[in-house]
Formats: structure tokens, C-alpha cells, sequence
């Protein structure tokens, strides 16, 4: 391993290799080379200092307490916005969610394994409300999390361990007046190449972060919350992963002269004439949300059945099971 300057990415060859996270924590030269910083050396320095926390799993109930303390921030808040109480019981399968509430599910390893990996990734998602209602900061869920958690200390400041807010702007999420559309959906060409990273079209918030639990033991923590209600489904599969798998799909969608992401499915160019009537254009995005609701044969649901093989459709759609372990 050879000490790299994040400042700037250049290799530093005059410092001799180290072969340990034990032997970098000792070298002052590298450290010092390396920087301790706030940004991107902050992540650095986060990562040493709580690598053996880092490095280990997950235990499920910690998993379990990190998604009921952030959904019960955003519920909270939700029931100050609204004025009324907003923190109905979880449903049992088959039931479906409650309507009223925000929800969380595990995404990334924790839904395929059915236990967490190393982090924890959540998904924040409604029926009916996005992610944000207007430009200011109090008018999006992921700003007013943030501080919620960090003034309770859960989650480390930028200047002691890794953080990334991705907050896209209100605007720009906005449909098209004229046609209904959202211009991050808008693919003209081939703008989308084979093997490109699969979340650099993703238009839902996030933040990323360090946790801490009340025994002061670190985990990684990825929260995502739904841009738009219909996008659920599409936010679904891309942050459950594989990471191979979304990139096989996309290619497949691309062959298809399609552009698939975690906000939708859409034509690339101008897309074909299809018969559908006003009523079924006007409930698409209700049936598209409803994760009990069966997807019914319009272009952009086709297509993506054509994308995706029977289970993976059915995971894209379903609610996660959680198995509690010990």
C-alpha cells in the first residue's frame, strides 16, 4: 500500500509501502502525508480510528434500532407538518403499509441475506408525498433528519468521520407543465454508456454517514428517501442490488432502446405510439407507488417486465421481510 494525498491524488513514492491499517495508524509520515482534515481526509481518519467497528457486521437488532430511530424522526416531524398524529403500528404480511405514514425498509445486503452487512441502508418512502415541497430548508425530509441526528449525536459531524448530503434540487424534480415529464428523465441519446457507474441519473436525497450507537460503537449508515412516490419501485430494486445485476439490466434496457434508473423507465429518443387510455394514464403512477398492486401492461411497465425475470420484479415491488436473527 502506498501513502496517496487526497488533496490532490498524487502518488508519494519517497514514503516506504505499508502492508497494515496497524502500520499506517503508526506511520506519522504517511498519516501526516495523507492528511487528517475535514472532507475527504475526514473520511480517512474516521475510517482508521473505527476500522475494526467498520469491518464488522452489523448485529440485527442495532440494524432494528437504527431504522426505528430514523423513522421516528421523520414520522414526528411529519405529524408536526400535517397536525395529527402519524405513526400507525406495522402492518403484517399480507397487509399492506398504511397509506398516512412515511416508511422504512432495508435495501442493499439486509433485503437480499436478510440480515445487514456491514452498513445499514434504509429506504424512506410514502404513497403519496415526495421527498421534498418546496426550495426551503425546512421543506424536505433530508435537512431536517440531519439535524435531528446529528444534535443527538448519532451521527458524527462532517469533522469527525465520513458524511454526504445529497439534496437535489426542489425545482428541478418538477414535472414538465406541457408533458408531464421530469427533465432528469429526458435521455435523448446514448448518453448512458455500458459499465457507467448505475447511480449517476439518481435524483432521490441521501445522506450518508457515520453511526453511533448508544455504547458509542460505530456502523455506516446510507439513507435514501424517495424523490417521488411513483418512483418507489425503480428505488427499490436499483438500491437492493446487485450492483451487477443493475448494470446487466440496464444494459438489457438500453438494447431495448429504453433508459433505466432508480427514478423511472423511460424511452431513449422519442418513444413509440402506444394505445392507453386517459383513465389508465391517470392511475399509472398510484399502481406504479402501490407495492401490493400488480403492474399492468402499459410501455413503461412492459418494458421493464422484459428487463427483469419474475423475482426480481417481485422484489422491486414487495416490502421487505425481515429475518430477525440473534
Amino acid at each position: 500500500m502506498r501513502a496517496i494525498n487526497l488533496v490532490n491524488g498524487t502518488l508519494r513514492d519517497e514514503l516506504p509501502p505499508v502492508r497494515s491499517v496497524d502500520e499506517l495508524r503508526r506511520s506519522r509520515a504517511h498519516l501526516e502525508a495523507l492528511g487528517l482534515g475535514v472532507g475527504r481526509d475526514g473520511i480517512l481518519a474516521a475510517s482508521l480510528a473505527h476500522f475494526e467497528e467498520l469491518q464488522a457486521p452489523v448485529p440485527t437488532s442495532t440494524a432494528e434500532d437504527m431504522r426505528a430511530a430514523v423513522l421516528g424522526i421523520v414520522r414526528q416531524q411529519h405529524a408536526r407538518r400535517v397536525g395529527a398524529p402519524r405513526d400507525c403500528p406495522p402492518s403484517v404480511p399480507p397487509a399492506p403499509p398504511c397509506r398516512c405514514c412515511w416508511h422504512a425498509d432495508f435495501v442493499g445486503g439486509a433485503r437480499t441475506k436478510g440480515q445487514a452487512g456491514h452498513d445499514v441502508e434504509l429506504l424512506l418512502w410514502h404513497h403519496s408525498e415526495p421527498n421534498s415541497w418546496g426550495p426551503g430548508a425546512e421543506q424536505c425530509l433530508v435537512l431536517p433528519l440531519l439535524g435531528v441526528l446529528e444534535a443527538s449525536g448519532r451521527l458524527l459531524p462532517p469533522e469527525e468521520g465520513r458524511r454526504q448530503l445529497v439534496r437535489r434540487d426542489h425545482k428541478a424534480k418538477q414535472p414538465d407543465a406541457a408533458t408531464g415529464e421530469r427533465g432528469y428523465m429526458k435521455v435523448k441519446g446514448p448518453s448512458i454508456q455500458k459499465g457507467i457507474e448505475n447511480l449517476q441519473g439518481d435524483w432521490h436525497d441521501k445522506l450518508l454517514g457515520l453511526w453511533r450507537t448508544p455504547l458509542g460503537v460505530h456502523h455506516r449508515i446510507d439513507v435514501v428517501i424517495v424523490a417521488h412516490p411513483e418512483e418507489l419501485p425503480f428505488a427499490r430494486l436499483t438500491w437492493t442490488g446487485s450492483r451487477s445485476l443493475n448494470r446487466l439490466m440496464r444494459l438489457r434496457a438500453i438494447e431495448l432502446g429504453l433508459n433505466l434508473n432508480s427514478n423511472g423507465l423511460s424511452a431513449r429518443g422519442d418513444p413509440p405510439e402506444v394505445s392507453r387510455s386517459a383513465e389508465d394514464r391517470s392511475t399509472l403512477p398510484s399502481r406504479l407507488a402501490d407495492p401490493t398492486t400488480p403492474p399492468t401492461p402499459t410501455h413503461t411497465c412492459a418494458a421493464l417486465s422484459i428487463c427483469l425475470p419474475d423475482t426480481t420484479r417481485s422484489a422491486a415491488r414487495d416490502p421487505i421481510l425481515w429475518t430477525r436473527g440473534s
